[in-house]
């Protein structure tokens, strides 16, 4: 018997039972080969980046660097004479201690442009970067370094209240109040310009927050706290010093009345962050330091929150 076989379709069978070459399924779909970047093109791209992130540091060290130049070379000192009204109404020619406002104003002769560019840096541009100059100033720096990186030290703390007063927390911690500290000793720091700044830059960063201090106060301005007492011991060591705290740089160019030598402490009410407080000023940089050295006692000490030192 003959039988009729047809041979075997060699085509894809489809899922219809049809055979075919139309099948969607008949071939596995072609792989695209994967794009490759060249093992150079990745090698410059990779150091393009860090050329680009070494450029930008770079710069902003240069910068550092020349505005720490311009504070070396900016020629700095303090005012010896101001303007004040005296008793009879009048303003004339004062040789200032350290009670009043105009006490430590400083001078540029030059570099004034870098000097303004530094301030905002320290304010409200680069804090931080402020304050790296401001540590390698009173480390290392010279005379005009030292005195610039002082009248910095509010903007720092941002402790300053006019036009406004910062909503932001300065960056000064407690090594740099210590340092700062350290530039009122006249044996330590032999230049008294020096000394004069820091104790315009210390009556800005000290608070007293004793609730029997402040009370008194406000009930009597003049009434006598232990904060405002110049015991004997005090007095003795600031007599010491008066002769090297007078010193000055700059010329007087008329007759002034000389307050350099007075011995006095005094408080001023304020508030911080809306609580009473007290402020106090020293006549002169070793009365500041005399009456620190007694004063300062166990719970005294640099608050990062208030950027000021507390005497609770």
């Amino acid at each position: 018997m003959e039988l009729n076989q047809k041979p075997m379709s060699t085509h894809p069978i489809t899922h219809d039972g049809q055979s075919g070459h139309d099948a969607t399924h008949s071939h596995p779909a072609p792989v695209e080969p994967k794009a490759t970047l060249p093992t150079w093109l990745i090698v410059a791209f990779g150091i393009t980046l860090v050329a680009g992130a070494v450029l930008i540091l770079g710069r902003a060290h240069f910068a550092e660097n020349s505005l720490y130049d311009s504070m070396t070379t900016c020629d700095a000192f303090v005012k010896p004479d101001i303007g004040e009204r005296g008793e009879s109404g009048k303003f004339e020619s004062v040789r200032p201690n350290g009670l009043g406002d105009g006490y430590a104003l400083i001078r540029i002769r030059k570099e004034r442009e870098s000097i303004a560019s530094l301030v905002a840096l320290c304010d409200r541009d680069d804090p931080i970067a402020g304050r790296r100059l401001f540590r390698k100033a009173l480390d290392t720096g010279n005379k005009s370094a030292k005195i610039v990186a002082l009248h910095c030290a509010n903007y720092l703390a941002h402790s300053q209240t006019t036009p406004a007063p910062r909503a932001d927390i300065g960056v000064l911690e407690s090594e740099d109040f210590d340092r700062l500290l350290a530039k009122l000793d006249s044996t330590k720091e032999i230049d008294a310009d020096v000394r004069k700044a820091a104790l315009r830059a210390m009556s800005d960063l000290v608070i007293i927050t004793n609730s029997a201090a402040v009370t008194a106060f406000t009930a009597d301005s003049k009434a006598e706290t232990r904060y405002t007492v110049v015991t004997d011991a005090v007095r003795e060591a600031t007599m010491k010093t008066l002769d090297a705290d007078a010193k000055e740089s700059g010329d007087v160019e008329k007759e002034t009345r000389d307050k350099r030598r007075d011995i006095k402490i005094v408080l001023h009410s304020d508030t911080l962050n809306g609580k009473p407080v007290l402020l106090i000023r020293w006549s002169t940089p070793g009365l500041a330091l005399a009456w620190w050295k007694e004063n300062v006692k166990e719970g005294a000490k640099w608050d990062n929150a208030l950027q000021r030192f507390v005497f609770p």
